[in-house]
């Protein structure tokens, strides 16, 4: 390895010779700045021990002139003895301290006055300031019995202290400048004693680090510097050494590193081409994502329509006088249809949970109601089988619970009617308890409701793939009970979301028990006063059925022939008269045609010509129909859509396919008083 130290080091030792003098200076400054801080003290001591004594003889014969000067003159100012007052003025102004002396008689008439006044009004001061005017003032009442007489007024000059206390201070700063000076001197030469072998030393490291490892320092005497040179030297003599066998070693490293760098090279290349390949497959993933999303909203919206019409068409029918065999196939096929319904909505809710965008509400629950309602639910299956289905509510549980009362429903629903589907014989029990806050149960408070069966049972294998998506066990179990494998997944979903868990124990061939555990949250009391004021109106409205919608005009836009039928049947039952629309701009004109002819729209979204959003809008911006109910009653089911309608201007909304009473109840809301 070729070096050029020398051109080098000249060049390092004269750029560091600046920082040699730096250390020097720095070495001045230092003595200085600590030879600067005595003096300090020492002269601002020395002129504030000059300047307190000065000021102390002062303000000593100010006192004692007072009081020469009261005890002569009271007296004679009480009589207006004039000739005394001057007697004893003039003596006092021999004495030479005083510098002027006025005596005022009683009304501050003039008695006598020697010397010249300061410019500025006498005021009395306690004590001595020389920072202000060259005169010490002092004004002596004059009083007996309470009785003032007049004043003494005298000051005495200062400005010769004054000058003193100048000329001692220039003498302090002059000493101390000199006395800086010289160390200041005496500093420099010590500094370029201490650093003569540490520029001996800087100069080698210099050249050290240039490349020549031959450079060493001579070694003087037996002190520290000696020993930082000898230790120099060896560190030298080392670096020597291991610089060879450096020199070696990096170019057998060298080489080395080329080819990991080819290597290197060579797989960073493999993997640019697999993360463009990744980014392809992600970007197809998101793609193919997006195409599922929108392909499960066109088909929900393609099946649910046309399940609406039939199954508001059945229980239109169902509402009709029939015999026993027609009713009962009429309600077979309404059950069928309810089923279907019910696995569309398995597969939305799917969707919705992979999405995040499951919504859950916090809304007061009446637990004896819901349990009953889903109880005779399911008591036609169980009944079929011979199935004894019981509920076990233990004692202290509350009637009413903040919660999501729909999703708990599902979710119970799922539960009961897998027991029911999977079991023979036995019974299917629904055991609910509330729960205390306890160590054990990291929920706190908590309510438990566990499903219990003596069906077919589960394998561990089988719980492992309970809860996924798409999984029902063997195939042979698939056939024989059905079912899409959604049903637990969105179960357990939903709990999560809820806030709670969800376990199973099983045991093949005896049964299986799955237990939910819910955060437990009480209802406010204002709000199930509310709640029940809805449901006494609720009740006297089920009175009247048949003449609850009495008396109200009802345009329904719709594009489809079929939702007019049972539009037109719904309404048309409860007394109400009913006009169709095929789509938003036939909507629009026959508000134009009846401009006050209508109660409520019931207004589809999906629409040609017009969709039921812009429609709304429309109908919004003319200030005739500002307070006009709206409702939307379409197909599309999702959040998103719910809430695009209520921003267009919509009061409420109707999911497809619904149930009649579900219109009914939504008319009988929004109309409250106009009906007759």
């Amino acid at each position: 390895m070729g070096f050029h130290p020398r051109p080098q080091a000249q060049a390092a030792s004269g750029f560091l010779g600046g920082q040699a003098v730096k250390f020097r200076t720095k070495t001045i400054v230092g003595i200085a700045l600590i030879e600067a801080v005595l003096l300090a003290v020492l002269v601002w001591n020395g002129m504030s021990q000059l300047q307190s004594s000065n000021e102390d003889n002062v303000e000593r014969r100010m006192a004692s002139i007072s009081r020469l000067l009261v005890a002569s003159l009271r007296d004679a100012i009480v009589a207006s003895d004039v000739a005394t007052v001057e007697a004893v003025v003039k003596d006092v102004m021999a004495t030479g301290d005083i510098s002027y002396m006025r005596v005022l008689g009683p009304g501050d008439i003039l008695i006598a006055q020697v010397g010249q006044l300061p410019v500025q009004p006498v005021r009395h001061e306690a004590q001595l300031d020389l920072s202000g005017d060259a005169f010490y003032d002092h004004v002596l009442p004059v009083e007996v019995a309470g009785q003032s007489f007049g004043q003494i007024q005298f000051g005495m000059d200062v400005g010769r202290l004054q000058d003193l206390l100048g000329q001692a201070r220039h003498w302090y700063l002059a000493l101390s400048a000199l006395e800086m000076a010289l160390v200041a001197v005496f500093s420099f030469v010590l500094g370029g004693v201490l650093t003569g072998q540490l520029l001996k030393l800087r100069d080698a490291s210099q050249a050290l680090a240039g490349g020549d490892f031959s450079v060493r320092v001579p070694v003087r005497g037996e002190d520290e510097l000696a020993e930082t040179a000898r230790a120099f030297n060896r560190m030298a003599d080392m670096l020597s050494d291991h610089t060879r066998i450096l020199e070696e070693t990096v170019r057998q490293r060298t080489l080395d590193l080329q080819d990991a760098l080819r290597e290197r090279e060579a797989a960073n290349d493999h993997l640019q081409r697999l993360n463009f390949a990744l980014e392809a497959e992600k970007v197809k993933a998101q793609e193919a994502s997006v195409a599922k999303s929108q392909f499960l909203a066109v088909m929900s919206h393609e099946i649910r329509t046309p399940i609406n019409g039939v199954l508001g068409s059945l229980q239109l029918a169902l509402r009709c006088p029939l015999d026993e065999v027609l009713r009962q196939h009429l309600e077979t096929a309404s059950s069928s249809g309810q089923l279907l319904r019910q696995i569309i909505d398995d597969i939305l809710d799917h969707s919705k949970i992979e999405a995040g965008k499951l919504e859950i509400l916090h809304e007061p629950v009446h637990l004896p109601s819901l349990l009953r309602d889903i109880l005779a639910m399911l008591a036609p299956a169980a009944e079929a089988k011979l199935l004894p289905l019981r509920v076990q509510a233990a004692a202290g549980l509350p009637d009413w619970v903040l919660g999501d009362g729909l999703r708990l429903r599902q979710v119970l629903l799922n539960l009961l009617s897998n027991s029911v589907k999977f079991s023979q014989h036995g019974e299917v029990v629904l055991r609910v308890q509330r729960l205390p806050v306890s160590p054990q149960q990291p929920l706190g408070e908590c309510l438990e409701l566990a499903v219990s069966d003596s069906g077919i049972g589960m394998s561990a294998q089988q719980i492992d793939q309970l809860f996924l998506p798409f999984q029902q066990g063997e195939s042979t179990t698939t056939r024989r009970f059905g079912g899409t494998g959604l049903g637990l997944s969105i179960t357990k979903r939903l709990v999560e979301a809820m806030g709670g868990d969800i376990r199973v124990e099983s045991v093949p061939g005896q049964g299986s028990c799955f237990t939910v555990r819910l955060p437990l949250e009480l209802a406010d009391p204002a709000a199930i006063a509310d709640r029940d004021r809805a449901t006494a109106e609720e009740g006297a409205a089920q009175s009247r059925i048949g003449q609850r919608l009495q008396g109200l005009n009802i345009l329904v836009a719709d594009d489809i022939p079929v939702n007019h039928l049972i539009m037109k049947g719904i309404l048309g039952q409860e007394g109400a008269q009913v006009q169709v629309a095929q789509d938003g701009l036939q909507a629009l004109a026959a508000l134009h045609e009846q401009p006050q002819g209508f109660d409520l729209v019931f207004m589809d979204v999906s629409m040609p010509h017009m969709d039921g959003l812009q429609a709304t809008r429309a109908i919004r911006a003319d200030g005739r129909w500002q307070d006009l109910p709206i409702v939307a009653i379409t197909a599309n089911v999702t959040e998103e859509d719910r809430q695009a309608c209520l921003a267009a201007g919509m009061n409420d909304f109707v999911g497809k396919p619904f149930k009649l009473d579900q219109v009914v109840e939504v008319t009988c809301r929004l109309c409250r008083g106009t009906a007759t």
